[in-house]
Parts: C-alpha cells; structure tokens; sequence
C-alpha cells in the first residue's frame, strides 16, 4: 500500500529533508504570488517574459473571454457559446474554430 503525500512529507521532513508536498506547496505559492504561469498560458494572457514566465492580458483574447463569461453568466451551454464565438469568426489560439 502507498504512502500518502502528508505521510511522505512527514516521513522524509522527520529524516532531516524537505519533504515533496512541503516543496510543491512553496513552489505553487511562489508562483501564484509572482503572477507566474507553469505549464500552459491561460487563454487571455501572453507571456511578457520567456525566462521569469510573467504573463499579461492578451486584449484580442480577452474581448472573446467576455464573450464566454457573458455567455456563461446568461446560462449558456458551451456549445451554444461556442458556435456564437466561431459565427463571428473567431478562431482559437492555435487556428480552429472553437468546440464544446
């Protein structure tokens, strides 16, 4: 049977190191903290910095983000609020039409 991460962090802090879930918790703070993105850019920002991975509002996407949250907001489903997006002519970030 597997440890749970708390048991594990327990377990490797009691060792004198830093345990996994004690450095992820930080690193996600960190992160959160310094409006940095991990992984994948949110739909509506840019990168500004490649190195830091700071990220601002991207305008073009974030008029379509309106679309949807105004959508969402009126009770929408996520199909009708897609093919409204791809009737105007919106492609998504990387050139398709938007789906649900």
């Amino acid at each position: 049977m597997r440890a749970s991460a708390t048991a594990y962090c327990h377990q490797t802090t009691h060792h004198g190191h830093t345990g996994t879930l004690a450095r992820t918790t930080t690193t996600i703070a960190d992160t959160m903290a310094d409006n940095r993105a991990g992984g994948r850019i949110p739909y509506g920002y840019r990168p500004i910095s490649e190195e830091d991975h700071h990220r601002g509002e991207e305008e073009t996407e974030q008029q379509r983000r309106s679309i949807i949250k105004r959508g969402h907001e009126a009770g929408l489903r996520l199909r009708k609020i897609a093919a409204e997006i791809t009737s105007k002519g919106y492609p998504t970030r990387t050139g398709k039409v938007f789906s649900a």
